[in-house]
């Protein structure tokens, strides 16, 4: 396992993508502490929290399928650079108005909505623009410094995002995310053109979209994960993102201490980005599988409540099992599946990876309203060890990234 970087890796265009992409997460965390907390000052109730996650995640789902077909029928640095600026104007309009204090919760709710749409666009289009711009053998660790790289930013983004609604309020941070999601799309201008994926088209919608299911179909280890992290995000990762502020808020002093374990967390995935990008591991998902078990004990720590040190470490582990498998997953995509169909294959797996959020998002308040918060976390823990068990039980998808199973 010598660490090592491979020549040739950072192009100018890589550079560029890599900028971008930083900024991209940079936003995230800022968006994401800055709004939760936005909400919660506004409302007072989880649910409310909960219906505005989701009604950012229903038109990613929705919408995915749609980006994925036009990510492999036009330029896909045009689509991001796109994406990025609708979601900087929505951002703007709801930085302005939480900064007013006139915002209404329908506000948040339909800029949410547009904010998703875009989303939708921007990912299956990245995913299939890397094999443009570098060879085969450079796209793990590739997808490992990307990943490293947007943890980092989504640290800083977390930890002063945080700071930020602790000091000045939710405004402002929102305010800055739209100047970073709007650097995003200059660096994108900044590359060069790429052409479209090289393929005949297909002028029917639904006809390109059952292409790219057919390919889907073929990889039995492709459609296995997919349900597994479905199934992940909807009934873990979706109600920690309603409940970890609220325990924040009423146990840990606050914006603050979520800031720092969302930063905890992407320390670990920077840790496990460099580890995918750096280090040759016979069987790297299996070791992402190993490290998710620390899943199961999060949401115990976050219902005791631990002390913040404590969890800030278990949320960590949790970040180096995240940092390696979307190395290692994205890799294997981008090497497995034919360019001319990568970006619909992305777009299919975003939009089953992400259906069940939405009800996550709502079940997790709804579930913290009538049973409790601390029972809705217990429940949580039992979900993410056995999902996480199942990635080191079922061959197919502990093999993932081996060379011995040819999923590489």
């Amino acid at each position: 396992m010598t660490p090592r970087v491979p020549p040739g890796l950072f192009t100018r265009d890589f550079r560029l993508f890599f900028a971008a992409q930083g900024a991209s997460l940079l936003g995230d965390g800022l968006f994401t502490v800055a709004l939760a907390f936005a909400v919660l000052d506004l409302t007072g109730s989880e649910r409310s929290l909960g219906i505005v996650f989701a009604a950012g995640a229903i038109p990613l789902v929705a919408f995915s399928l749609v980006g994925g077909v036009w990510a492999d029928r036009v330029e896909r640095r045009r689509l991001m650079v796109g994406s990025d600026a609708v979601r900087a104007a929505a951002l703007l309009i709801l930085a302005a108005l939480v900064t007013s204090g006139d915002e209404q919760l329908w506000q948040f709710i339909a800029l949410q909505a547009v904010y998703g749409t875009a989303q939708a666009f921007f990912g299956p289009a990245a995913t299939g623009m890397l094999p443009q711009i570098l060879e085969a053998d450079l796209l793990q660790p590739a997808n490992g410094f990307l990943g490293a790289t947007r943890a980092a930013m989504f640290v800083a983004g977390s930890a002063l995002g945080g700071l930020i609604v602790d000091r000045v309020g939710p405004g402002a941070a929102i305010g800055l995310d739209s100047l970073v999601v709007a650097f995003s799309a200059l660096c994108l201008l900044l590359m060069r053109t790429q052409p479209p994926p090289a393929r005949e088209h297909n002028p029917q919608f639904m006809a390109e979209l059952r292409e790219g299911f057919r390919e889907l179909r073929q990889h039995r280890w492709l459609w296995l994960m997919m349900i597994n992290v479905s199934l992940f995000l909807m009934l873990y990762v979706a109600p920690l993102q309603i409940l970890g502020p609220v325990v924040s808020r009423d146990d840990l002093g606050g914006a603050v201490a979520w800031g720092i374990l969302g930063a905890a967390l992407s320390l670990g995935e920077i840790v496990g980005g460099i580890l995918a990008a750096t280090a040759r591991l016979s069987y790297p998902m299996a070791c992402a599988g190993g490290l998710f078990l620390v899943t199961g004990l999060t949401p115990v720590l976050l219902a005791l409540p631990a002390p913040l040190w404590v969890i800030a470490v278990a949320m960590g582990v949790e970040g180096v099992a995240i940092g390696l498998f979307l190395a290692v997953w994205e890799g294997a995509l981008q090497r497995r599946i034919p360019n001319d169909k990568l970006s619909r294959v992305s777009a299919w797996d975003w939009m089953a990876s992400l259906a069940g959020m939405p009800i996550g998002f709502v079940l997790g308040g709804v579930l913290a309203d009538t049973v409790g918060v601390d029972q809705t976390l217990y429940g949580m823990a039992v979900v993410g060890f056995v999902l996480s068990l199942m990635i080191l039980l079922v061959r197919d998808l502990r093999e993932i990234g081996s060379t011995r199973s040819g999923i590489e």
